[in-house]
Formats: structure tokens, sequence, C-alpha cells
């Protein structure tokens, strides 16, 4: 008898053992008692004989080795691979409220099957349909322990958005501690240029593959059904995870490897950042534009937004006579839907900008923004290019330009940007659900679209005012009552009103004073810029020549204007007046100082009763705070308080009454911060800031280096100072192994001349140096303080006499020896130290340290390291943890 085993590439399984030349036709092995043949054709027959007389069994023993292969191959070769694909159809793009009406779940959930935690998946899925069309691919892995929290971790390679993963999510419930199920859901898809009645029909394929067969573990059929014949109690749970959550469901998190593609993607999401790019055509005459139905404007949707959200919004366009940039912060406040048609400045979202290159009108007007409430607190925006001139051209052909949005919200976005660049499942370029199409002009204000101008941050004026304001500022409190009806508060004996003298102030220095008012139906504030001239003592009642000529002036930098109760603006209620300071017993100057008020008129009762119920007969108390900065020559002022003679209760606001202190109002000029000339003259001298640049070489040994003559380091004299001036330097280096930046905040008392006479140095008489630390915290060893980068040195200064000062002092930035760091054998490496000081005050007096330093008196040698004949001492750094 023959047995027969025909498939050819077991033959290979021979080879192994035994090299056989065969023919090209198919072979086949046969047996024939205990012997072997292989049959490759007619005269191709390899024999194998049992023994050289027949008498060995060893052929019978190979047989059944390969009888037992041949089984398990056959097993394999029958068995089914451990991947499976399914195929579901669903419905979604309906609104929320036609979907439950219907009747329609909108969304899907696939039971994707049991699975063993020592098995790997890899799970492909893609979906198509309206606004959808995408395809993800996961691993997930578990660990034994799935009851004991131990769930599944889900990976995924990344996705063309970073918001793309939300849509295909992962949840899982343990089975037993080795076994869980696994389902994926995909949220409803929004509105997509349908109806919201209508729903649009989507295809999940999602197809999963396992590492191993696991007894125990299924795949769900390909019909998406649950699957049938299940261990641990037959049906897989409910997935009731959106409701009540009965069978324990978990949600699993995608962790995301993303590519460098994935990188702008991410950080986007991250920080609720989108950008747009969209290109457009102007430069045209407008008769051309419209016999030619070309557009020649631009008219972009942002987005929908919160108002309580921050919208911070760069925007760049290139293109003939363009090329402009500009950045603006939107803020908005909870009644966007109260803002009247007729007066879009009551209630609407704000519009900040901090400049631009150039005031040229076209950059200054480039920008329009426009807002339609959507409800009480959100509202669309977009973004208006009126037609930008022919510029040199005829105006008879379309110039091309193209303009880059880039957007960004304080509060995450929900499907609510527009914009080329995003995902295809959110809204198509240009809509959002719900927007109005956009027109401007009155029909867009008959639509409810809004202008909101743009108020331009003139550089230097707010940045001054908190630089000034950290460094100290003089604070003024008053407590008071009002509220009351005029009448009830006079025959009470109470004022109801504030009238408080605030100092004697110098036509030398420009007077910024910031009030603020908390009380009943208050809370408010304003700013003022107040300067003087010479000749105020021509302004008073009894004089010929014209007093508004010599009075000081009083500036706003816009004001808040009040649509509750009085409905005053800020500068209606803190008003200011002034008289010239009489020469009394040799104080004051009549030339050069007068005396500053301030007048809060009575608050309206706004609701106020008192104990009878009675409206206005019970007094309210409020308190105001006026902040006073004096920048320029500060040595005539005095303010209210600060010391025992001139004070507040010298000089009495007695407007209302005999007014024998001459006090006479002052107007207030609210300035446009827009395009206000003087505003930039006003702030121009808020900040005193100067730049020093020291070149110097450094990375070289020591000894090589004082042997031809260099310095190795930097020794830089800051300049002269005194003790009452706060300091802020800001210094960087530049050059080999080096680049790098700190920030030091620098104070000092008087007693600085104490330091070298006594035989321990107080530090109390140093001046005292402060930094918020470094990139590298090496620098603040105080093991080893010489390896600091930075350091500071100071002296007294000594006169003609030599005679040192208690007030005033040099100082000095000392950059020790760079490291060689690799550099050229005994080759000098370019260094460059660029110092960026604030003062608290204009230098005078004989105080020297503005831009190109020139000094009143000539420095000491900086002879710290060599003799010290200088007296110089070291300040060390104080690190603020």
């Amino acid at each position: 008898a023959h047995t027969t085993m025909t498939p050819m590439w077991r033959v290979g399984l021979l080879s192994m053992a035994v090299t056989v030349a065969l023919a090209q036709d198919q072979p086949q092995i046969v047996t024939q008692g205990d012997n072997v043949m292989i049959q490759s054709g007619p005269a191709g027959d390899v024999s194998f004989r049992n023994g050289a007389n027949g008498q060995n069994t060893s052929v019978s023993s190979m047989m059944a080795m390969m009888t037992d292969l041949n089984a398990r191959l056959s097993a394999l070769e029958s068995a089914t691979l451990p991947t499976n694909v399914s195929v579901v159809t669903y419905t979604s793009n309906m609104s929320p409220t036609a979907s439950a009406q219907a009747g329609i779940a909108n969304d899907v959930t696939f039971l994707v099957g049991l699975f063993g935690t020592s098995q790997s998946l890899k799970i492909s899925v893609d979906d198509s349909g309206a606004c959808s069309g995408f395809s993800m691919r996961f691993t997930l892995v578990a660990k034994w322990g799935t009851q004991l929290g131990n769930g599944p971790v889900v990976y995924s390679a990344g996705a063309g958005d970073q918001r793309r993963h939300s849509l295909v999510q992962f949840y899982y419930v343990g089975a037993n501690p080795g076994f869980y199920y696994l389902w994926l859901y995909i949220p409803p898809w929004p509105v997509c240029g349908n109806a919201p009645t209508q729903g649009m029909p989507h295809t999940l394929t999602v197809s999963t593959e396992v590492s191993s067969v696991k007894v125990g573990s299924t795949f769900t059929p390909g019909d998406g059904s649950n699957p049938l014949n299940l261990p641990f109690g037959g049906a897989a749970p409910t997935f009731n995870y959106f409701a009540g959550n009965a069978s324990n469901i978990v949600a699993l998190t995608t962790n995301i490897h993303a590519t460098a593609a994935d990188v702008l993607p991410m950080v986007n999401n991250e920080l609720n950042r989108m950008q747009m790019t969209v290109p457009w055509t102007t430069n045209m005459l407008p008769s051309y534009a419209t016999s030619n139905n070309v557009q020649n404007d631009l008219r972009v949707l942002v987005g929908k937004f919160a108002a309580r959200s921050v919208v911070t919004v760069s925007v760049s366009d290139v293109g003939r006579c363009s090329n402009v940039g500009q950045d603006f912060t939107i803020v908005g406040t909870w009644g966007v839907h109260l803002t009247p048609a007729n007066d879009p400045t009551v209630n609407h979202p704000e519009v900040f900008s901090f400049g631009t290159a150039s005031e040229w009108d076209v950059q200054q007007n480039m920008y329009n923004w426009y807002f339609k409430a959507n409800g009480t607190d959100l509202y669309y925006l977009w973004l208006y290019i009126p037609p930008l001139p022919a510029c040199g051209q005829p105006g008879t052909a379309p110039s091309a330009h193209t303009c880059v949005i880039t957007v960004q919200s304080s509060i995450a976005m929900d499907q609510t940007w527009v914009g080329n660049q995003r995902p295809t499942y959110n809204y198509p370029m240009g809509t959002v659900v719900g927007a109005p199409p956009f027109v401007v002009g009155t029909a867009g204000i008959t639509a409810g679209i809004m202008n909101m101008p743009t108020q331009v941050i003139a550089s230097g004026a707010n940045i001054g005012d908190a630089v000034n304001d950290a460094l100290g500022r003089t604070s003024l409190r008053f407590l008071w009552n009002s509220n009351m009806l005029p009448s009830w508060a006079a025959q009470n004996s109470q004022p109801n009103y504030l009238g408080q003298y605030i100092g004697k102030m110098s036509v030398n220095s420009v007077v910024t004073v910031t009030i603020s008012d908390d009380g009943w139906c208050s809370g408010t504030a304003v700013q003022y810029k107040i300067m003087g001239r010479w000749g105020i003592h021509y302004t008073n009642y009894s004089s010929t020549r014209g007093p508004a000529g010599f009075r000081p002036v009083v500036y706003s930098i816009g004001q808040a204007t009040g649509t509750f109760g009085d409905g005053l603006a800020a500068t209606q209620i803190f008003q200011v007046f002034f008289s010239p300071v009489t020469n009394n017993a040799g104080t004051g100057s009549q030339q050069h100082q007068y005396n500053l008020f301030l007048y809060v008129p009575p608050f309206p009762t706004c609701g106020s009763r008192g104990p009878t119920g009675t409206v206005g007969t019970i007094p309210r108390q409020h308190t105001t705070t006026v902040n006073i900065q004096v920048d320029g020559r500060d040595e005539q002022v005095v303010l209210n308080g600060t010391t025992t003679t001139n004070d507040g209760g010298s000089i009495p606001f007695d407007w209302f009454t005999t007014n024998t202190s001459n006090i006479m109002p002052l107007n207030i000029q609210v300035l446009d911060p827009a395009n206000s000339d003087v505003f930039g003259a006003i702030v121009s001298k808020s900040i005193n800031r100067f730049v020093q640049t020291f070149s110097y070489s450094s990375n070289m040994v020591p000894s090589w280096a004082s042997a031809n003559g260099y310095s190795n380091s930097l020794a830089g004299v800051m300049g002269m100072f005194s003790t009452s001036t706060v300091m802020e330097f800001m210094v960087e280096d530049t050059g080999r192994c080096s680049g790098m930046g700190m920030n030091f905040l620098i104070v000092g008392r008087w007693g600085v001349h104490l330091i070298q006479t006594q035989a321990r140095p107080n530090d109390a008489y140093h001046p005292e140096i402060f930094t918020f630390g470094s990139a590298s915290e090496w620098l603040f060893n105080p093991a080893n303080p010489s390896r600091m980068a930075f350091q500071f040195y100071f002296a007294p200064v000594t006169n003609s006499n030599n005679v040192q000062s208690s007030n005033r002092y040099w100082l000095w930035l000392y950059i020790p020896a760079w490291p060689v760091c690799g550099a050229p054998a005994n080759t000098p490496q370019a260094h460059i130290a660029t110092v960026t000081m604030s003062v608290s005050k204009s230098p005078s007096g004989g105080l020297s340290y503005d831009q190109m330093f020139t000094p009143t008196q000539t420095p000491p040698v900086f002879n710290f390291y060599n003799g010290n004949a200088s007296n110089i001492t070291r300040i060390a750094s104080q690190v603020i943890q």
C-alpha cells in the first residue's frame, strides 16, 4: 500500500536533512514497507532503504516524526487568522433636538470584542460621510488585573489634527482579571451644510488584528452585532457610559505619538489657537471693481467666541503697498445682545492694539473688526479690510494679496473655528453654524453687525506706569460718605461729597494721578497726566492776564462711561482743582508751584434706603484711593500728609464756601488713544530707561591673557547713583560659551559711607541686589560665588576734600573671565555685554547715568582684585525663590 502527501511546500522539510536533486514535475513521497521513495518523474526516483539488508528500523522513526509535523502544519493551514473587519453604517449630522425627536442615535457605539490582557491589538478605523472622511490607527496593550484598575493603554501614531482624537474614543470594562470588553465610540457629527433635521449617512470600517489566538477571546462579527457564545455570563455588558453607567464602563485616554508634522497642530490645539490663510484681491478703482464684478475688499468670519474669553488675533497681509502686521486683543462682557444699533460703544466687545509700525492712515485703518451678538454672552467676529488704494497703478487690474490670521482664545473653543487649515470634520471655510452673512455700512447696522473701533495703546504708556508702580508710588486713601439726598445730607451735617487736598506740585514735574473709588453704586477709576508751566502765579481771580493760559493742563487717557445710576463718565466723577501757591513766610514759589485738589460730587441714592425705608436717608461709605507718580524734578513736591507742614489740614477745600484758598477748576481733556499726537508727547517721559553696550575679549588662559595685555574680563561703570533711587538692570552677554541674560533690582539706603569705617562692614548699609534666578542655578552657588557670571560692586562717592558721601555711590558691573571652553589656544574671543537700565527718577543734582555715560566726576579705578585702593565693596546677589 502507498501513502501520498501532496502539498509541494512540505518537501522543504526533507531538504533540511537530505539534499535531493528533483525534477520540475510535482514530486511525490511514497512508502513501501520500511522503504521510503521520493518520485519526481518517470526516471527520477530517489529511494531510501532500511539499512543494507533491510534490517534497520530508523526509517520508521523518521516517518513518525514527519507524520506529526504534517498534522501540525495542516492544523495551522486550516486555522482562521486573528484578524477581523467590520463595516457599520449609521446616521449623523443632525441637531441634538432633531435626532431626539426622530429617535435616531446620531452617534455610533461599536463593540470591538472580548480580549485577553496578554493580547496586543492593532485597530484601524476609517469613517466616510458628511464632514468626515478620515482614517486612524491605534495600538492597545493591557496587563493582568483589569478589574483592579489596570485598564488597557491606547496609543496612536498621530492624526492630521489632534482634535480628531476626540472623535474616536475607546471604552472598556473588565470581564475578569485576564479579560476585558472593548468598545469604540464616535460622537455625533455637526450639521454640515445639511438641514438640522436631515440625517446624513456614514460608513464606519473597523479592522482589528490581535497578536495571538487567546482561548475565550472573540471579535464582534462583521455586522457589528454582539458576539455570540461569550464566556463569563454569555452576552457582553450594555454600553451605558452616558446613561447611568451601571456597567461601570471606563473611558480610555489615547496617548498620541506625534511626528514632526503633528507638532504644530498639537501646539495649536493645546493653546486653543488656529491659523487661517486667505487669498484675496484689491488695489483696484472702486468703479472698475464694481463694473467687472471683482471683489475689492476682504471679509473673513474669524469665529464665534464667548464674551468671557480673551481673544488674541495676529493679522498680517502681504501684497501691493501692504505687507502690514498687527496684533490685537479682544475682550468682551456679558450683555453683548444689549448693544443698541445706533450706539455700538455700549456693551460691545472691545479691541485693543499695541500700536502700528506706521501711523500712515492706510495701516492705522486697515484692519477693521465687526461683531454681532449671538445670545447674551456669545458673538460672531469678522475681520474686514477695505479696498486698498491703487498705489501708483491705474487701478484697472486686481493685485493678489495673502492675509494670514492667527487667532487664540483663552478658553477652549468647541467647533467654532473658521479656516482652510482646519480638519475636515469641522465647519467648511467661511461658515459657522448660524452665522449671518457679513455686510457693512447701514445694512450691517440694520442686521445687527457693528464695528468695534480699535483702541491703540501707545508704546511705553502703560508699561512705564506699571514699572513705576512696581518700584514704589505714593498712595493716599480717603474714607467718606455719599449716596444721600442733598436735603437729608444738609440736615444731618453730612457733606455727601469728597473735597480733598492732594499736595503741592511743581511745574517742572509731570504728575500721574490714578484715582479709584469703591462704594455704593460706584466702582470706577481714571488716570490723569497733569503738567504745568512757569507763570502759574498769574492764574488768580484778581488777575487780568487771562488765567486760562497759565493753568495746569489735565489729560485723561480714555475714560469709562457709566450706564447706570448717574450715568456720568469717569472724568465727571473725579474732578481736579488747583490754586497757585502763595509765598508765605518764604515757603513755596509763586512761579513754579501749585496746590492740587480732588473733588468727587455726590453719588446718587441708587436705591439706598435708610432704617425707615426712605431712599437716600443713610450715608454709604466710599473709599477713594489716589496713587501719585511724579516724574522730573520733584524736589519741590510735597504730598498730602508726607510732612508736618503744608499738609492736607493746612489748605481746606473751600470751593463751596468762602474759597479763601483761591481754588479753581481744571478742564480735563480726554485723549483719543488711537490718533492723539499729544498722547505720545505726554507719556514719553514716563520711563527713564537707558542702554549701555560693552565690547570685551575673554575665553583665554589667564596667564597668557595677562602676559599679552588682555583683560579677559569686564569691569563696566554703571554710573553714579543716589541711595533713594531704585534701579532695574537687565544684563545680557553674547559670546563663546555665554549667551545668557538676567534681571536685577537694586535698592540702597543712607549710610553707604559707613561701610569702610567699620571693622566689620555692616550689610545693612549696603545697596542690595535682588534677582529672580537664572537659567543656570550654578550662578548662585554660595560655596563658590566667584562663579557668578554677573557681579556688582560699589564704592561711596568721594569729593575733592576726600569726604565720602552718605547717599551717593558708584556702581560697577563685573563679568569674570569666561572659561576657554574649547576655543583655539591663546585666542581672544569677542563678547558683547548689553545693560538695559531703568531708574525710578531722572538724573539731577550731579547724578549722571545717561545713555552715553558722561559723569560729572571721574569714577574710581576698579581695582577690587588689585590692592583695592578705591575701597570697592562687592554686593552679593540675593535670589528670590
